[in-house]
């Protein structure tokens, strides 16, 4: 704006002067200011410089005086060998007289050697002979050593295994009961031969008369089934036990179960009216009548 205004020689306002001038201030502090800066960055690299090179000063002289310590010890070292050497090529003479002392001693030796061994008295030649006889084989067996210096080792005898027998599975034992064997029920048997093992309403069946068993095992247990037998004095309790088992099952998994052992589901079988509708319970306590005493429908 300034330069516009002078450019066109135009009269400057007060205001716009005192801009000017505090703009002015302004930048010149900021040039102060970075130059102040840069000296002080000049200052401290120079510091920095200089306790650098009094720090590597006397590093550079403990390397030095390593090096120089290991051409002194070669030195010493020469000068050793050198003497060892003189040493060597001029033997004194002590050693001489010394060398034929070993001479003499090395010739009584010999001499002592080639004389005659005393004949042993005959109580320790018996003790000898007594000593050997009561020593056993076994004993001189272990008593040798092996090649390699070490004793060597008993062979222990060899333990034959012997076949173990597999234990005999526990058949189930089928007691009787008061009604007729499924097999003798034409019915029954029919529509056993229409179901496979992995039916699950003859899994049913079977848990609620035997409890747990395999698969293959349903139909030759069931069929040999002749009615529930109760141990004494607890009738009423397997009963509640068995009625538990049917009420977890649905109404149509209850109806499928009676149909497989041929159960007449008609109002006649529950001895109702004709008004009125069996539920739940006067089927499980059919089922429970029939399980106790099994018979064909007819």
């Amino acid at each position: 704006r300034t330069l516009h205004l002078q450019h066109n020689n135009l009269p400057i306002q007060r205001p716009a002067k005192d801009i000017i001038a505090k703009n002015c201030e302004s930048f010149s502090h900021q040039i102060n200011k970075r130059r102040y800066q840069q000296i002080l960055r000049l200052n401290r690299s120079n510091m920095e410089k200089e306790n650098a090179a009094a720090t590597q000063a006397p590093k550079d002289a403990e390397v030095e005086e390593a090096k120089a310590e290991p051409s002194a010890a070669a030195a010493d070292t020469e000068e050793t060998v050198a003497d060892t050497e003189k040493t060597a090529a001029a033997p004194s003479k002590g050693d001489e007289s010394t060398s034929e002392a070993v001479d003499v001693d090395d010739k009584k030796s010999k001499e002592t050697s080639e004389e005659p061994t005393a004949e042993k008295p005959k109580e320790e030649e018996e003790a000898e002979s007594t000593t050997e006889e009561a020593t056993p084989a076994s004993a001189e067996k272990t008593a040798e050593p092996s090649p390699t210096g070490r004793g060597r080792r008993e062979r222990k005898a060899t333990q034959r295994l012997q076949p173990v027998e597999a234990p005999k599975k526990k058949e189930r034992v089928i007691s009787d009961g008061k009604g007729e064997k499924l097999e003798d029920i034409p019915n029954v048997v029919a529509n056993f031969k229409g179901v496979t093992w992995s039916d699950p309403h003859l899994k049913m069946l079977y848990s609620l008369v035997f409890g747990q068993g395999k698969k293959k095992e349903f139909k030759a247990h069931l069929l040999q089934f002749s009615g529930l037998v109760y141990p004494k004095g607890k009738d009423e309790e397997e009963q509640d036990k068995m009625k538990n088992k049917m009420y977890k099952w649905t109404m149509p998994e209850l109806k499928d179960v009676m149909d497989l052992v041929d159960i007449d589901r008609s109002k006649d079988g529950f001895g109702l009216d004709k008004k009125e509708i069996p539920g739940k319970e006067e089927h499980c306590q059919l089922l429970l009548e029939w399980l106790q005493e099994p018979q064909a429908s007819g």
